[in-house]
């Protein structure tokens, strides 16, 4: 890989959600997990292809939130400006697990190639999740 990848991925970021237990004691995904790894999944082939990428990998994650709508214009526009941060809940660590968890087999053989990675959350007018992978520095 000479230069970086990067996926775009329209929408409301989605977190991995914990693994629910299901007979047997034995944890199984949700399907709103299913659902937003195929999302993200579905994106990644249509921009990128399946590169299936080899060696060590660095990841960053941008996630754009909607402004919560019951906050008052003032801060609404704050938000906008980047003047205040999504610091609630779902953390930042969930939303790097779903898209890892996504891209194996597409960008990477296993998302163990991770070895590098960043997470950023903000508000933006257009929620929507940018990937960029890269190989990672020393």
């Amino acid at each position: 890989m000479t230069a970086a990848l990067t996926i775009t991925v329209p929408g409301v970021a989605q977190p991995k959600d914990r693994a629910r237990g299901h007979g047997a004691g034995r944890p199984h995904t949700t399907q709103r997990t299913r659902s937003a790894e195929e999302w993200l999944r579905a994106h990644a082939i249509e921009q990128i292809g399946q590169p299936c990428l080899e060696g060590a990998l660095a990841l960053a994650v941008a996630i754009v939130l909607p402004v919560p709508p019951s906050w008052p214009a003032k801060r609404r526009s704050e938000a906008l400006a980047g003047a205040a941060w999504p610091i609630g809940r779902p953390d930042a660590d969930n939303y790097l697990k779903l898209v890892c968890d996504a891209l194996n087999g597409v960008a990477w053989r296993d998302d163990c190639q991770v070895v590098q990675a960043s997470v950023a959350k903000r508000y933006g007018a257009e929620p929507m999740t940018t990937l960029v992978i890269t190989r990672p520095h020393a």
